[in-house]
């Protein structure tokens, strides 16, 4: 159902007011690019436009806190997609190089630390005769 002419005029208004705030809280509480940050709150200010459960009397904190958390979701799940759209482009790590950590060898345990570590739920004197034994 599209909204009526007075919804409408009031989520104008409270855009006018909260567009930039909202574009900056989403910034603070995710780690995704501006573009992404710009098409959620996009997202959330249209949404507002149909969902008539949401409250626009002032004062507008429940609407910004609603718009706020639908522009946060909607940043995280385009961040996810588009996370695991690079996960799952075999050509972008071939053609990487390698990194230090994967240069570098795993760490090992010493003998002693590898009985002490198995034996923890022994007795306290079957585990120091055992230790670097």
């Amino acid at each position: 159902m599209p909204p009526t002419t007075t919804r409408l005029q009031d989520v104008t208004a409270l855009y006018t007011q909260h567009s930039e705030s909202l574009k900056r809280l989403v910034a603070k509480r995710t780690t995704t690019d501006p573009d992404t940050i710009e098409d959620a709150c996009s997202f959330a200010w249209t949404q507002l436009l149909t969902h008539d459960s949401v409250d626009l009397t002032p004062p507008h904190w429940r609407s910004l806190a609603w718009l706020t958390q639908t522009a946060m979701r909607e940043a995280w799940r385009v961040h996810e997609r588009a996370m695991r759209t690079i996960g799952a482009d075999d050509t972008a790590l071939e053609t990487s190089p390698p990194t230090a950590a994967a240069t570098r060898p795993a760490p090992t345990r010493s003998r002693c630390s590898t009985n002490a570590w198995s034996s923890s739920r022994r007795s306290p004197s079957a585990r120091a005769a055992s230790c670097c034994a």
